[in-house]
């Protein structure tokens, strides 16, 4: 990814310590095909996401609505009839911004909640910005 600053939260925090690392021709990497340790990657990331915020997936309706356990609704789809939905957007834009969070975690040796950023968008080293308020 190119971008120069990423929230990092809990559900980043908890997909990074679930990652299927493994090795290939002496480097480690993450299983292309079971990053999460299944090769249902989306049902993968809907366990995480149920689970780090305490709700269980229930469905993902027609028209993009993630629906969890009590009827929270996490995104909701604006009916075009787009193959994929909202939800499932919202989880695979976590997924993709695992590498950005790789790249953190690797720059700094540690990795917490907060907003990171780098000051050149190519090189630069990521360094952590601000973390979240205690409410």
């Amino acid at each position: 990814m190119s971008s120069t600053e990423l929230t990092v939260d809990k559900f980043h925090l908890a997909l990074a310590k679930r990652l299927n690392i493994s090795t290939e021709k002496l480097a480690a990497v993450v299983n292309q095909n079971r990053p999460y340790g299944n090769s249902d990657v989306l049902r993968d990331l809907q366990e995480i996401y149920s689970e780090v915020n305490g709700f269980e997936v229930i469905r993902i309706e027609d028209g993009g609505t993630l629906v969890l356990s009590g009827d929270r609704v996490v995104a909701r789809g604006d009916g075009s009839g787009d193959s994929q939905n909202d939800a499932e957007k919202l989880l695979w834009r976590y997924h993709r911004e695992m590498v950005t969070v790789l790249q953190i975690l690797l720059d700094n040796f540690s990795l917490t909640e907060g907003v990171y950023r780098r000051a050149d968008s190519l090189r630069g080293k990521w360094e952590l910005a601000s973390v979240p308020r205690e409410s």
